[in-house]
């Protein structure tokens, strides 16, 4: 499926603000791993790419430069000089720490996996020379009475998910290890049984696959402009029903993800169905209630215009000026201004918004035909 790295940027970023891929799943989880000292001193609660400053930036150039991921070996970026920006430098070094310790894909995007990887202690997995120094899981999670956490297990997937998404971001093919990149070994207490390992989903090349995966960015997209339109909507209650309307397609919306996840292809289906129509039912809503407010303003506005209209080409014609052309076009302007004010009653108010628009331009053209025999 080929798709524009700003498109597909653009879905990464829809992704974790609606679902809260960046960290929304994380504190649910409960890391066995310890992270290292230099690790404890960068806290990152957002992804990193070209372009972003910032003390986090700082701080992963600083432990890329103390740990065998020297972004310049002198100047600008080398070790005492970061610089907080993300430029090209600290791109290729987050590249050779990705490829260093496996995380795929290695593109230099700072992103959900690798961050989960970073806090999880996986930073200290590598060694100067730039190897991964011992093999380790990403997520540990200790069992409780013998079960998974699925919390646990869903952010892990939903890594594995993120990451096919970079990937495709950056025009690369994305093959799910074989080994998987997230289990969730168990702490045995006493009288308690092994949880169960928990493999994210894999990935597949099927048609109903590819399917779903363009339905998800379709229904993301729909989300956001439901979303836009919400939050620039007016307070009342077609505001409140729309927000409510939304919150269900976004919860819907992470359903479909999990049964994505679990390999329910069926279950995806039915629950982005229910999206699309959650949030092209909210969109509506909104817009409807927005159309409706400025149509009546218009309509207002219109017959403040007629009525000055009026009174000008009546004191036009007390003076003795040619106001015959101003006087038909006035009297069109009124057909027009009935019109929209009908295409209002019967609740068309987009109907109703052209109709005054094209009131008020009669209006203006009567005013500006007075004296004129054309």
């Amino acid at each position: 499926m080929k798709m524009s790295t700003q498109y597909n940027m653009k879905t990464i970023k829809i992704v974790a603000g609606v679902l809260g891929l960046g960290m929304s799943l994380v504190p649910y989880v409960s890391f066995a791993a310890t992270a290292t000292t230099a690790t404890a001193k960068c806290t990152f609660t957002r992804d990193l790419e070209l372009g972003v400053t910032g003390d986090d930036v700082k701080c992963l150039q600083k432990f890329l430069n103390t740990h065998g991921f020297v972004i310049a070996a002198s100047g600008v970026g080398s070790v005492g000089h970061e610089t907080g920006e993300y430029k090209t430098l600290t791109e290729a070094a987050v590249i050779k720490w990705q490829k260093a310790n496996k995380l795929t894909p290695a593109i230099g995007y700072f992103g959900a996996q690798s961050r989960l990887f970073f806090k999880n202690g996986g930073a200290s997995l590598a060694t100067s020379a730039g190897t991964p120094a011992v093999s380790a899981p990403l997520i540990q999670v200790p069992a409780s009475s013998g079960t998974t956490d699925p919390d646990a297990a869903l952010a892990a997937q939903v890594a594995a998910l993120k990451a096919q998404l970079e990937a495709a971001a950056a025009g690369k093919p994305y093959t799910v290890p074989a080994t998987p990149v997230a289990t969730l070994p168990a702490v045995t207490p006493a009288a308690t049984t092994d949880a169960t390992v928990v493999t994210p989903v894999t990935s597949t090349t099927s048609a109903s696959d590819v399917s779903i995966r363009k339905s998800m960015l379709t229904v993301l997209d729909l989300i956001a402009k439901a979303d836009k339109a919400v939050k620039k909507g007016a307070k009342g209650s077609s505001l409140t029903t729309a927000t409510e309307t939304l919150g269900t397609a976004k919860n819907d919306m992470f359903t479909a993800v999990r049964a994505y996840l679990t390999g329910d292809l069926v279950a995806t289906t039915d629950s982005l169905a229910k999206v699309k129509k959650g949030a092209n039912a909210a969109y509506t809503t909104i817009s409807s209630a927005t159309d409706k407010t400025r149509a009546s303003k218009a309509i207002a506005n219109t017959q403040d215009n007629y009525d000055s209209a009026k009174d000008d080409i009546a004191t036009a014609s007390d003076d003795g000026k040619i106001v015959t052309l101003s006087k038909k076009l006035l009297k069109q302007a009124a057909s027009l201004m009935d019109d929209a004010q009908a295409a209002y009653d019967d609740e068309k108010y987009s109907d109703a918004l052209d109709l005054s628009d094209e009131a008020d331009s009669a209006v203006s053209d009567a005013v500006a035909k007075i004296g004129k025999k054309s």
